[in-house]
């Protein structure tokens, strides 16, 4: 896909899109395939955020792996390997640790927290509007190109049925909502993901990931994996010409569900979505952001799986509503 945005400072957001032609023997050959999205990059200090999108992505373009290539059949992965490109050239060339944006404030700040800058509750808890601060929100929602980008990206894609966000650090899988401490329609569903993939990803090497809410770890405001979440889709976008009743019927037959949705309910869908917060775990003494080189490939090894997993999880049981 190419440029999809560009940066205050004039560089190219890049997207990747993976997929396979269908084969024709395929019982969903005439349905359209479904997407997941990933991004990975939106704060600059967070090194190993961008190496893992780009582990991911050179796996769905470059193995044979059966988990790969039937799910690249089945679906659309779109990823972005590095939301905030400004940022990241600046923590080579600057400031290691820096987190933010490159925008240049009229009073001499600069950067905007990407994170905090998405159109769900901005300027709510765990933002700040002083532009000095790590978590500035800026000056209105989705006010940065960057954020911009990704959510036209993501708003390109009618099917999206789960969304990824690959942050560092702490070694945690976050769902929704950070703004809140109610409870979300899918708190479950989304919990049994979460607890899933931390069993799959301490499989690997043996690293423990805590699944909880974004509100358990502190408050969050508009970050990307709320204004996912909030992007319902009518049910028909999965389903081609089918009518929503008779493709639930079918599902059921085939034991893709255990009951059909009752009538009149089911009609729209939203998508799983989660944070990701990579390693190292969060004690004191650790490195923090600045992550062992050699531990790159590990925690690339570890997260692909339990990418797949809640890719193939998303495309077969639909969050509905």
């Amino acid at each position: 896909m190419r440029n999809v945005g560009t940066t205050h400072e004039g560089r190219e957001i890049m997207a990747l899109r993976f997929t396979n032609p269908t084969p024709a023997a395929s019982t969903n050959a005439t349905l359209p395939k479904k997407q997941v999205y990933v991004q990975g990059g939106i704060h600059a200090r967070e090194w190993i955020s961008h190496a893992t999108t780009q582990y991911i992505a050179y796996h769905l373009a470059t193995s044979d792996d059966r988990k790969i290539t039937t799910l690249l059949d089945e679906a659309e992965i779109v990823l972005v390997p590095v939301v905030n490109p400004d940022g990241y050239v600046y923590t080579w060339s600057g400031d290691r640790l820096w987190r933010k944006n490159r925008r240049a404030d009229a009073r001499g700040a600069f950067g905007v927290d990407l994170n905090r800058n998405y159109p769900s509750h901005w300027g709510e808890a765990g933002s700040s509007k002083f532009p000095y601060s790590e978590t500035y929100m800026g000056p209105s929602a989705a006010s940065e190109p960057e954020v911009q980008a990704s959510m036209a990206v993501f708003n390109s894609l009618p099917r999206a049925v789960a969304a990824l966000d690959l942050h560092a650090y702490s070694q945690l899988i976050l769902r929704p909502v950070g703004w809140t401490r109610k409870y979300q329609l899918h708190e479950a569903q989304h919990a049994a993901v979460g607890d899933a993939m931390a069993k799959i990803i301490k499989n690997v090497h043996g690293k423990d990931y805590i699944s909880e809410r974004e509100i358990d770890l502190y408050p969050v405001s508009a970050s990307a994996t709320d204004w996912w979440y909030e992007q319902s889709r009518p049910l028909k976008n999965l389903l081609g010409d089918k009518d929503v009743v008779q493709a639930e019927g079918e599902a059921m037959k085939k034991k893709k569900h255990k009951k059909p949705l009752p009538p009149g309910h089911g009609t729209i869908f939203r998508p799983y979505s989660y944070t990701i917060e990579l390693r190292p775990s969060s004690e004191w003494w650790g490195p923090g952001f600045v992550l062992d080189k050699r531990e790159i490939i590990p925690t690339g090894e570890e997260i692909l799986p339990a990418f797949l997993y809640f890719a193939r999880t998303a495309i077969e049981n639909v969050l509905t509503e």
